[in-house]
């Protein structure tokens, strides 16, 4: 039978009722031959000799038949192959036997893919293609079988066996593409290169393989076997993880992966070395083994033996305040992210930090002291602290460090009481009645923290000595209240807070205030800012500190030819003049030729003082602008026309993104 080009046919044979349309668009070496009359094994096949190529957004449908390939298969510029309730049979003397690309598509529905060679073979997707097979066998009857995914590629394989036959049916992913796995049955996922993968409801008979920044999500199924590495995250709900004779443990986790499993079963070991975390939540583990730096947390979890060698750690606890029972004076307790509803008293030399302070949440349901430390020298750090009468409580403590939290929608936000020589540093204090409450207490330092919509902000009752500067007071009812309160400091000498409220003016242009704001008749700050505080670090440990009236949306320090790059915005639509007081360290730059540019030239700097002040360790610079939108190039020194071409160009490496402290 001869075929048109660029021509559509329907071929109708009455041979046991075979049915298929054949797109017209079929390149072959060989001149093409399809033998609707060729029986085997008393089965009638529709025979197509020679590669077959389908291209420009064509439709080659197989439906309802037993059909031969003889031959490659091509599928690209947005063509679609689809194979439905029909055999495919395909012979190939290349691996790679189907490759899609150019946002081509392969549907295989209720159909068996059957290959025959000799070698693993691939389903190869690339440029965007996406593949989507339901309800279907898909067999190499000899060997292996890869669908091999890169370039943004998708596949969704639900309902489906591949190779019960043969050996290694496998989907591999890399350069950011995604499978989704369904109900479904193979031997191995291998994952890398920024992809993601779902597996729900399905076995992998062999071994999951993860690395590269790739994120996998299992679900409800069994997995022969874990590997993780480098910077991978796996998340694994209500599933059974097996040992794998050749592998050993159930889980092998390695440089910086992540593996949080939540109400599952590891029949074998856990094997972490090389900085790997690893959460067990409500599951249960043979034996846990873990080397080098790695931690391993057991959440209301059980193991066998725990063996731990360096620096790593293995936390076993059905609580905060169980882990905290069983630590010995002066550990480090590492509280992995989620909700915990307790009320958590530190009374030991400990230093409590949770994994992450927007998802380690400590909840007091409503009532009583969420976190009361009764121990000196603690450290508290990276929680979400929320939904108490008494968020945090200090009481008769010293050296305490309370650094990094989130404290939020209690009556009173952080208490001290009759303690001193405490640090409160770094937190986000919202939504309380009061948000920082010090009684009795002397020689504190409160700095570099956010107080936002709390009734009163600072309360300060017979207590002395404290030094409060560098926080940002916003849209709080009251700012701030002293009573019996002497020698505090509400300022560093050279800056002091920033009061939302405040209506003071800068008339000689450094961003401090020109009077003082009075708090009461024995505290003042005597150097109100002009703008909110904020703490930007760099590549190099050491940071950069900003004092504006504008939002700053991205920061960037270039190492290699020490420049800061600011994109900053109004923050109303009425604000015309921005500001900049910053403090850049003598190690970031060099001040002989400092000069700063606006939008590449286009916009007036104002006011520029680039020896506002310094000491022996960093430069004070200040200057500002008319308008909204704004990017700010400060330089070493003053370049040429061709060098401010190449700061603008995408090509000079950007050794640290915004990292925004306050």
């Amino acid at each position: 039978m001869k075929m048109q080009s660029k021509t559509k046919s329907l071929v109708t044979l009455n041979i046991a009722l075979l049915v298929i349309m054949l797109s017209t668009n079929i390149h072959s070496s060989q001149p093409v031959n399809l033998n609707p009359k060729h029986t085997e094994n008393n089965i009638s096949y529709i025979i197509h000799e020679g590669n077959l190529t389908i291209a420009d957004n064509e439709v080659y449908l197989i439906d309802g038949c037993n059909f031969r390939q003889n031959g490659n298969v091509l599928v690209k510029d947005n063509a679609t192959l689809i194979v439905r309730n029909s055999t495919f049979n395909q012979t190939s003397e290349d691996r790679e036997f189907i490759t899609l690309t150019d946002k081509a598509k392969l549907i295989i529905e209720n159909s068996s893919f059957i290959i025959s060679q000799f070698f693993d073979v691939k389903i190869s997707l690339n440029d965007q293609a996406v593949l989507n097979i339901t309800g279907s066998n898909v067999t190499n009857y000899y060997l292996g079988i890869w669908i091999w995914m890169e370039e943004n590629s998708e596949a969704y394989i639900t309902n489906t066996r591949m190779s019960p036959y043969g050996e290694g049916s496998r989907v591999v992913t890399d350069h950011n593409s995604k499978a989704e796995i369904i109900n479904s049955t193979l031997d191995y996922v291998v994952c890398w290169g920024n992809s993601t993968v779902n597996v729900y409801y399905s076995q992998v008979r062999n071994a999951i393989k993860i690395w590269s920044t790739t994120k996998v999500n299992i679900l409800n199924s069994s997995i022969d076997y874990i590997w993780a590495m480098q910077d991978s995250k796996i998340e694994v709900r209500n599933s059974i993880v097996y040992s794998n004779a050749q592998f050993q443990p159930a889980l092998r986790a390695l440089g910086n992966a992540y593996i949080y499993f939540f109400d599952s079963l590891l029949k074998d070991n856990i094997n972490a070395a090389n900085f790997a975390t690893v959460r067990l939540r409500n599951s249960s583990v043979q034996n846990v083994s873990a080397y080098d730096n790695a931690i391993v947390w057991l959440i209301n979890s059980t193991a066998g033996e725990t063996y731990t060698e360096g620096e790593a750690r293995v936390y076993c606890f059905s609580s905060i305040q169980d882990a905290i029972n069983n630590a010995n004076e002066g550990e480090y307790i590492m509280i992995p992210s989620g909700i915990y509803h307790e009320h958590v008293i530190i009374g030991k030399k400990i230093s409590l930090i949770g994994e992450e302070k927007t998802a380690t949440f400590i909840d007091g349901d409503g009532k009583g002291i969420v976190v009361n430390v009764i121990a000196n020298d603690t450290f508290v750090s990276g929680f979400a602290i929320q939904n108490g009468q008494y968020a945090l409580n200090v009481n008769s403590v010293y050296n305490c460090t309370i650094t990094n939290n989130n404290i939020t929608n209690s009556a009173s936000g952080i208490s001290l009481n009759a303690s001193r020589n405490c640090n409160i540093t770094f937190n986000e204090i919202n939504d309380n009645g009061d948000g920082l409450n010090l009684y009795a207490s002397n020689s504190c330092i409160i700095k570099w923290n956010d107080f936002f919509c709390n009734n009163l902000a600072v309360r300060l009752n017979s207590s002395n000595f404290n030094i409060i500067y560098q926080n940002n007071l916003v849209n709080n009812v009251n700012q701030a209240f002293a009573s019996d309160s002497l020698n505090n400091t509400f300022d560093d000498g050279i800056e002091g807070n920033y009061w939302s409220n405040y209506t003071g003016v800068d008339l000689n242009n450094n961003g401090i205030a020109d009077s003082y704001l009075k708090i009461n008749e024995n505290n003042q700050d005597n150097h109100p800012l002009m703008g909110m505080f904020q703490i930007f670090r760099t590549s190099l440990n050491c940071s950069v500190n900003i004092i504006s009236n504008f939002t700053i949306k991205d920061f960037q320090y270039f190492q290699s030819n020490s420049t800061i790059k600011l994109r900053v915005s109004n923050k109303t639509a009425n604000q015309t003049f921005g500001f900049y007081r910053i403090c850049i360290p003598y190690k970031l730059m060099n001040f002989t030729k400092i000069s700063v540019i606006i939008d590449n030239g286009n916009t007036i700097v104002l006011y520029p003082n680039y020896t506002l002040y310094e000491n022996a360790t960093h430069r004070w610079i200040y200057f500002a602008h008319q308008s909204s939108i704004h990017e700010i190039l400060i330089l070493s020194e003053f370049p040429s026309i061709m060098a401010l071409s190449i700061i603008a160009l995408p090509i000079i490496v950007v050794v640290y993104r915004k990292k925004k402290i306050v």
